[in-house]
């Protein structure tokens, strides 16, 4: 079976799981043997079996998609400029709640191109779905969409789009795997107990004292073990968890940029938008505007 032939058969399921017709069901001209369409939905309550093929799909509109998978357990709310990755053979179920736009890329699990290989071999320890707010990787995927609508795309845009998107899904799950504690190390105990303690409390401090006193253990000690443990400097890390609750909020609420601040321990409002700048290239207000439902 060639690997467009393995895709069909899970594009295939999806449209049958579904039961609407897609508005742009295309292979995409590339070397990756990428396949992508659009749906427009009614509201609607469905399981999806286990695809032999990568999913990522994005929601352009609509209202919240409450997604979940029964093994390993797994929940997240998605709105519009949302993405989410779908490990091959992970049933999920998903709950619609209004009409939804959304996009499906079906990624088979083998390629000669870099970054769908690495996308491969990251996804094969990856056994739960992985939401991304990713605003490029949304912003990309919109793009093919428009471009397969025009009676004549413009195909060298449409590969050049998809490179992006198979980077950006390349970049977010290097960070998965960054803040991954690897089983094997001793300190796992110690590592699990710190990781729930600052989840629980970014709106704290959180300083390199505090934390080490939660475990019992020297600060230097403390950033030691952690950047061995997960691969990431732990200030790194509790950045890239108040950015990720700061994306949602930014989406999914009208909170006020002080509150979300205040709400996840930054210093002032301003450090929050200096801090959100510089990873994301654009202010919380901007993203807010451009993502938000």
């Amino acid at each position: 079976m060639t690997k467009l032939e393995h895709q069909k058969s899970a594009w295939q399921l999806v449209q049958q799981t579904l039961a609407t017709q897609p508005i742009v069901s295309q292979a995409l001209v590339h070397q990756s043997e990428l396949y992508f369409e659009r749906y427009i939905c009614q509201p609607m309550t469905f399981s999806v079996a286990p695809l032999p093929a990568i999913l990522l799909g994005t929601q352009f509109g609509g209202t919240k998609i409450v997604g979940e998978a029964v093994e390993p357990e797994f929940q997240a709310d998605f709105f519009t400029g949302f993405s989410v990755i779908i490990p091959a053979n992970c049933a999920t179920n998903w709950h619609f709640a209004g009409v939804t736009d959304m996009a499906l890329i079906f990624i088979p699990l083998t390629s000669t191109e870099p970054s769908h290989q690495a996308i491969v071999q990251y996804m094969q320890d990856i056994t739960a779905p992985i939401p991304v707010t990713e605003p490029l990787l949304s912003m990309s995927i919109q793009h093919i969409a428009q471009d397969l609508f025009k009676q004549q795309p413009n195909h060298q845009f449409v590969n050049h789009l998809a490179m992006v998107a198979l980077e950006q899904v390349k970049r977010e799950l290097e960070q998965q795997q960054e803040i991954n504690v690897k089983p094997s190390y001793q300190q796992l105990n110690r590592i699990q107990r710190l990781i729930g303690y600052i989840q629980n409390n970014l709106s704290q401090p959180l300083t390199i004292a505090t934390l080490a006193a939660q475990v019992d253990i020297s600060a230097t000690h403390l950033r030691r073990i952690f950047l061995a443990a997960t691969g990431s400097p732990i200030h790194q890390f509790i950045i890239h968890l108040r950015l990720k609750k700061a994306r949602e909020f930014l989406i999914s609420t009208e909170m006020p940029l002080i509150q979300i601040s205040t709400a996840l321990g930054f210093n002032s409002q301003s450090h929050f938008i200096t801090v959100f700048k510089r990873v994301h290239s654009t202010t919380p207000a901007r993203y807010r505007q451009r993502f938000s439902t």
